[in-house]
């Protein structure tokens, strides 16, 4: 079986490295296609293509200085190592074990352009991108990847496209998760208890029950504005839904393609907490990538109890039995002197 998923890996590749003649588009041409198992630290500047995996925010960043490194480097003589300059990351994946964090540094236009052109399972082509070092705290921020490697792609020097169309074969990696070892919902407060009620990280199969819009709440602390999105999800373990919250960007765009009771979801990195109300809290952050109804005999198989009438029926009740306890309690604590 391994055998068979390596001549995958090496089929998909052999297709994607004849496009354009090695990173014949755009800015790129000229810099040496390379897969990510591949890359090292001297690589310069390649060519990767890959399926994007997760996305994160666009947003400003403010450089104090030139220590950033050449990223942040004027690339005209209207910018200045003082200028603002907007930044957003994204993570490839090309086969079935590596995948790197792209990181995208330029103007707001082109940045946002990037944010409305690229999307989680799209496949892209970054072209002349500068292989680094990963920072320390990469993978505190982003999903975790083995390679210790991470992409910069700056404006007017590399080009992010979507890959042409033989490089979709890359598409074949969207339904496989990178991370095995599932748990149940049923057994995530034994595994709190067991973390000492340290929040801690998981593997879940779960079936979409309920999936809201994105919405924009202020921070009580700072003032910030923040994108969110409430979800609940079950599984044949546990038949009152558990609320998840996301996060993630990348998610949160998925997130409105998603179908209850039709949708199930390999999520790989969540995070799990107490919550302050009691009860565990469930979030998919940007540390965590989602699988929509994976090839996995996991998420067939909750496919198939997630249709069942009886079960939609109980998590139904349950549903509406948890938001009428805590409708009392709200106005409980109301009444309080």
């Amino acid at each position: 079986e391994e055998s068979a998923a390596r001549q995958l890996e090496r089929s998909v590749f052999a297709s994607a490295s004849v496009v354009n003649g090695v990173g014949g588009s755009g800015n790129g041409g000229g810099s040496q296609e390379c897969a990510i198992r591949t890359l090292t630290e001297h690589a310069g500047r390649v060519t990767v293509r890959g399926v994007v995996i997760a996305k994160q925010e666009a947003r400003l960043f403010q450089p104090k200085g030139h220590e950033q490194g050449d990223f942040l480097q004027p690339t005209n003589s209207a910018n200045t190592s003082q200028s603002p300059r907007w930044t957003i990351s994204f993570t490839l994946r090309d086969s079935l074990a590596d995948a790197i964090m792209l990181t995208c540094w330029g103007s707001e236009r082109w940045v946002q352009t990037l944010d409305a052109s690229f999307r989680v399972n799209d496949c892209v082509e970054a072209c002349n991108v500068k292989v680094r070092l990963k920072s320390a705290s990469s993978d505190a921020w982003n999903p975790a990847t083995r390679t210790p490697f991470q992409l910069s792609a700056t404006e007017h020097q590399a080009t992010v496209e979507f890959a042409d169309s033989r490089a979709s074969n890359f598409q074949v990696f969207v339904g496989k998760p990178m991370k095995d070892g599932v748990v149940k919902l049923a057994e995530l407060p034994e595994i709190l208890e067991e973390n000492m009620g340290e929040p801690t990280s998981v593997n879940l199969v779960v079936a979409l029950f309920k999936v809201g819009p994105i919405k924009t709440i202020k921070s009580k602390k700072s003032g910030a504005d923040f994108r969110l999105v409430e979800s609940h999800v079950i599984d044949d373990s546990c038949l009152e839904p558990h609320a998840v919250t996301i996060w993630s960007h990348g998610i949160q765009e998925q997130s409105q393609t998603w179908d209850p009771k039709e949708t199930i979801l390999f999520a790989q990195d969540v995070r799990v907490s107490n919550a302050s109300r009691g009860g565990i809290s469930l979030a998919f952050n940007n540390q965590t990538v989602v699988y929509m109804n994976p090839d996995t005999n996991e998420a067939r198989q909750l496919y198939v109890f997630a249709q069942d009438d009886g079960v939609v029926a109980a998590a139904e009740a349950n549903f509406a039995a948890t938001l009428q306890l805590r409708a009392r309690g709200d106005n409980s604590t109301a009444q309080k002197p």
